[in-house]
């Protein structure tokens, strides 16, 4: 029942009557498109972002022992650095240690109460890792909102590994379902 709710014909409002402008514009400056702020610049179709993760030789012990458990590290995009905030590994099938291609959470209050990146909270990067076409989630996601149904916003980020590329990574918007985080 889903898919055809998402693949139900758009609805197309009824056309209106113009009267033609008869005015010139000369020189008239096209509308111009706001920049994505905030948030939405995560999960924008404008582009693929670049982010880096940093973790010292101690976070990486501790993450070699509990892969689940958020470590104290470093978040950086462009200019901007956010420091200390958690970051852990993420996967059960597609678990992947750092000298591969791991899929990742990070944290940005669990070291600093309120801290946000671009106002949220959490975000998750995943590595695609049984999807070569790198838009499975995306689309997937996409069709269930299509159909009103709740899914978490997704987009693009390169992302480096203390300095190293590690690929390209879909951006998964964390959801608070009642208090629990997915």
């Amino acid at each position: 029942m889903v898919l055809i709710l998402a693949c139900r014909e758009p609805e197309v409002p009824a056309p209106t009557v113009q009267e033609e402008d008869t005015t010139e514009s000369v020189g008239a400056a096209p509308p111009v498109e706001e920049e994505p702020s905030g948030e939405d610049i995560l999960y924008a179709d404008t582009g693929v972002l670049e982010f880096g993760i940093e973790l010292d030789a101690d976070a990486i012990a501790t993450l070699k022992g509990s892969p689940d458990d958020y470590v104290s590290g470093a978040f950086v995009w462009g200019d901007e650095r956010y420091e200390p905030v958690g970051v852990r590994l993420k996967g059960n099938s597609t678990y992947q240690w750092l000298d591969a291609r791991p899929a990742w959470k990070v944290k940005f209050d669990e070291y600093v109460p309120g801290q946000r990146f671009h106002g949220v909270e959490r975000i998750t990067l995943d590595s695609n890792y049984w999807d070569g076409s790198m838009m499975a989630e995306t689309l997937t996601y996409r069709m269930w909102r299509l159909s009103d149904a709740p899914a978490p916003r997704t987009g693009y980020a390169n992302v480096r590994f203390n300095g190293e590329l590690k690929g390209l990574y879909t951006i998964v918007e964390s959801m608070e379902i009642g208090r629990a985080h997915v």
